[in-house]
C-alpha cells in the first residue's frame, strides 16, 4: 500500500464503517495519511478513534 497511498486511502474510505475491522482500517488509513505529509487528517483519524 505504501506504493500508491492515495490508492490505499480510497479503498480504506470505501470499507462499510460497521465493518468489525473498522478500528484497523482507521489506523492504517491515519499510517497511510502520515506517510503521505498529510497531518491534519492523522490528527482527525486519530480524533475520531480517541487515540
Amino acid at each position: 500500500m505504501l506504493e500508491n497511498l492515495n490508492t490505499a486511502i480510497g479503498k480504506i474510505k470505501e470499507l462499510p464503517l460497521q465493518q468489525p475491522t473498522e478500528l484497523d482500517a482507521q489506523r492504517i488509513l491515519a499510517i497511510a495519511y502520515f506517510h503521505d505529509g498529510v497531518e491534519e487528517k492523522v490528527e482527525e483519524v486519530w480524533g475520531e478513534l480517541k487515540i
